[in-house]
């Protein structure tokens, strides 16, 4: 695509398309990823929230407090794939993945934290990116 299709794709908005060269477009694509990052990081904090509320109103009403792995929230949301059966004397499958364990023992992590890891990686995204905007007015 030449730069002149590019620029009337956008509407006519050279800032839009990074390819000016110039710092300014730079620095509105740094501004919309850290806000973008930053939004997201509060949604993801608050559906943790609302995880924690339902857990605690779960350990009201039965006396205890079951965690939900992250395997049975993609279960739920039918993303996870099926279970693998195999018989207890067979030899292991060569069609096991290598990295089968790690992803196992991840799914294993209770939902709450997987939630949380994810909204704390897109805060601190979000002041990385903030730093570098610094950086670009600076400049």
């Amino acid at each position: 695509m030449t730069q002149t299709a590019l620029y009337w794709r956008l509407g006519g908005d050279s800032r839009l398309s990074g390819r000016s060269g110039n710092p300014g477009s730079i620095l509105h694509v740094a501004v919309v990823a850290k806000i973008t990052s930053m939004y997201s990081a509060m949604w993801t904090a608050a559906c943790a929230g609302m995880i924690y509320v339902l857990q605690l109103v779960a350990w009201a009403r039965t006396g205890t407090w079951t965690p939900i792995a992250t395997s049975d929230a993609l279960r739920t949301a039918g993303v996870f794939p099926r279970a693998h059966y195999s018989m207890a004397s067979a030899i292991e499958t060569a069609n096991q993945w290598p990295d089968e364990p790690l992803i196992y023992w991840l799914s294993e992590i209770p939902f709450m934290a997987m939630v949380l890891i994810v909204a704390a990686l897109l805060f601190f995204s979000s002041v990385w990116i903030g730093s570098y905007e610094k950086n670009l007015r600076k400049a």
